[in-house]
């Protein structure tokens, strides 16, 4: 943009909010914080309250008021560019909310996710070291929860499942439904990639330098666990009840380029593309990864959600506290509580609303209905 079209453009935005032009002040904060703090307020207030921002609309109080802050703690150099990275991201903001009244959708919120119990628990079960069977000499564990089983080889060194690696398994998952027919007969194809770009971006991840190190760094690791990863379990099916026996998760796995791959193993592709589907929301990558229940807690709330049988029978929307609380990694068994200090409220209570609260953006309804019940 030259310096003429550049000016123009800033004071257009700074005559519709009433400011005066640039001038120069003393930086006071670092510029990455200011325009952080302004687009997460102008996010915040975009999402929560539905205030759509409007360059000659009238809704623009508490924008002139980041403006201002900005104005008074930057030099001249520093408040143009805080400002240009404003007007983008506002135009960007117009841009979606003109695509939202055509009916259209910038990205999709839903993507559709082949699954089933041996990959649920997958997602569900507690992997610490409390809950696991680690072999002294071999240092390989065995978890097990009824009828599933889930070993991790080299677990002293690598240790269990952390979130981000049940986010990422589910991500690929997705992509190896979409890449392939569901129930078909003809080749699978399993080996999936997606850029590391992408994937943080599903996760809401900043694409800074540093960010982008620690998430590739992280993802390095998870990928580690996935590859020393075998299950099996005992799955009803049909009426049937049908044994699986040890199967590997993935045989190949690797980030080259910016680009994460993971090669399922052909018993695991062909479970998951034979099992069932569910409408997976894009949401939950988002979540906060310091609450690990909320994530499968969430997942769990949108399986029910989503299953057909539940919907004829007019049960989508009740789902027992039982079940869920069994798709929580983090939070021990009533019984296991009992057996020890008996703290029912803080141990079970306290950290499953909390990870209710924390999908309250998009699953509210489950959050009313299931508070109730404490009731």
């Amino acid at each position: 943009m030259d310096e003429k079209a550049k000016s123009l453009k800033l004071e257009t935005l700074l005559k519709t909010l009433g400011l005066p032009k640039t001038k120069n002040h003393q930086e006071k904060q670092s510029l990455e914080h200011i325009i952080a703090e302004a687009v997460k307020r102008i996010s915040t207030r975009t999402c929560k309250s539905k205030n759509i921002i409007e360059i000659n609309g009238s809704n623009t109080n508490e924008l002139a008021d980041i403006v201002a802050d900005a104005k008074n703690t930057m030099d001249g150099n520093a408040y143009t560019e805080f400002l240009e990275i404003l007007i983008s991201e506002i135009m960007k903001m117009q841009t979606e909310e003109i695509k939202k009244s055509k009916g259209e959708n910038s990205s999709p919120k839903f993507t559709a996710l082949c699954q089933g119990h041996g990959s649920n628990e997958i997602i569900n079960i507690n992997t610490r070291p409390a809950n696991s069977r680690i072999d002294a000499i071999t240092g390989a564990a065995t978890i097990t929860k009824g009828d599933y089983k889930m070993f991790i080889e080299k677990y002293n060194e690598l240790g269990g499942l952390r979130l981000s690696t049940r986010k990422l398994l589910d991500t690929c998952a997705a992509i190896l439904t979409k890449n392939n027919q569901y129930r078909g007969n003809g080749e699978v194809d399993r080996f999936v990639q997606i850029s590391l770009k992408e994937y943080m971006q599903l996760l809401k991840k900043p694409l800074t330098k540093s960010t982008t190190d620690s998430v590739r760094k992280r993802v390095k690791e998870d990928l580690e666990i996935l590859y020393f990863v075998s299950i099996e379990w005992r799955e009803r099916q049909k009426g049937k009840t049908r044994d699986y026996q040890k199967m590997r998760i993935v045989t190949s796995q690797g980030i080259k380029q910016g680009n994460i791959t993971i090669g399922f193993s052909p018993e695991f592709a062909h479970y998951l593309l034979n099992a069932y589907v569910m409408q997976y929301p894009y949401a939950l990558l988002g979540l906060d990864e310091r609450n690990a229940n909320s994530y499968s807690l969430g997942r769990r709330l949108l399986l029910h959600r989503s299953m057909d049988n539940n919907t004829r029978k007019k049960t989508a929307n009740i789902i027992s506290i039982k079940s869920l609380l069994q798709a929580c990694p983090d939070i021990p068994s009533y019984e296991e509580v009992m057996r020890n200090d008996r703290h029912i409220d803080w141990r079970i209570k306290t950290p499953f609303e909390n990870a209710l609260n924390a999908l309250s953006d998009f699953i509210t309804w489950a959050t009313k209905q299931l508070q109730n019940f404490y009731k």
